[in-house]
Order: C-alpha cells, then sequence, then structure tokens
C-alpha cells in the first residue's frame, strides 16, 4: 500500500452528528460503517463503501439485522476493496443463523491495522465549549477580584 493511502472506517452510528443522519435518511439503517482509502497527499478520498444493517425482520415478527454492502464504483478496482472483502469472507454464512455484527466487523478490521476514525465528539462544540469555559473563569476570577476589593474595603470601614 502506498504510503499516501490511510485504509479507515468510522462507525456512522456513533458519529456525533448520526442522530441527524438518521431522521434524514429515508431507509432507516439500524447502524453502519462507512469505510475507504483517504488520500493523504492530495486529500480526498480514492473510493469509499459502506456497510449497513437494516431490519428485515424475520419469522414470527422476531427482529433480524442484516448487513449489506454499498460501494461507489470507484472503489471497485483497489486492493483495499478486496481486501475488506476477504475480511468480511469469515464472518458471513456461517450456517449459525447470526449475522455479523458492527463490533465483529470492526474489530476484524481494526485487528487488520485499518484504522477507526469515528468521530464520537464535535469538534467545533469542543472548541466553543473551551471558549465558553475560558469566558466563565474569567468573569470568575473578575468576580473574585471585586469581591476581594470589597472585603478590604469593609475592613477598612469597620477600623474606622
Amino acid at each position: 500500500m502506498a504510503r499516501d493511502r490511510v485504509r479507515r472506517f468510522y462507525r456512522e452510528h456513533e458519529q456525533w452528528y448520526a442522530k441527524s443522519l438518521r431522521e434524514a435518511r429515508v431507509e432507516r439503517d439500524e447502524a453502519a460503517l462507512g469505510v475507504g482509502v483517504d488520500d493523504m497527499e492530495g486529500g480526498g478520498t480514492h473510493g469509499e463503501w459502506r456497510v449497513a444493517w437494516m431490519n428485515l425482520g424475520g419469522d414470527g415478527g422476531r427482529r433480524r439485522l442484516v448487513p449489506y454492502l454499498h460501494a461507489f464504483e470507484d472503489a471497485w478496482h483497489l486492493p483495499e476493496f478486496a481486501e475488506f472483502v476477504a475480511l468480511l469472507q469469515p464472518l458471513g454464512g456461517r450456517g449459525d443463523g447470526r449475522e455479523p455484527t458492527v463490533d465483529e466487523i470492526a474489530d476484524a478490521l481494526i485487528a487488520a491495522g485499518w484504522e477507526e476514525t469515528t468521530q464520537r465528539r464535535n469538534p467545533e462544540h469542543e472548541a466553543w465549549a473551551e471558549i465558553e469555559r475560558r469566558k466563565v473563569e474569567a468573569a470568575a476570577d473578575r468576580l473574585e477580584s471585586e469581591a476581594a476589593k470589597l472585603r478590604e474595603h469593609a475592613a477598612k470601614m469597620a477600623q474606622g
């Protein structure tokens, strides 16, 4: 793999903006992994694909989450896409009635050296929160300074 390429994935349903994604989407995926190969030199991506879990129901109304793969055509030729499909093969068609879970696929990717890039916290919110925290600290410092001045003034008045 070229040095300018990063194999990465994220747990879409755990991203800080996941709720708004679910509300905007017509299909109601229960969970999803976004996967791709980023171009670290020029920016952008070499290709992306996604595994999502859909509730297909089942016998007797039993909930059955089944994974399916969406892949953009620019990913089809990538060796990383072939590697990804090869990682899925032992997880599918096991004959035990269980479908592969998000965690099972994520664990397989991590074991194969893929980088997880799930953003569980909004970086802009964190920056805003830090600015607000500093404002509160500055205001508290000003109030403490004013309180000290008032205590000093009250002490002088009491002496005098």
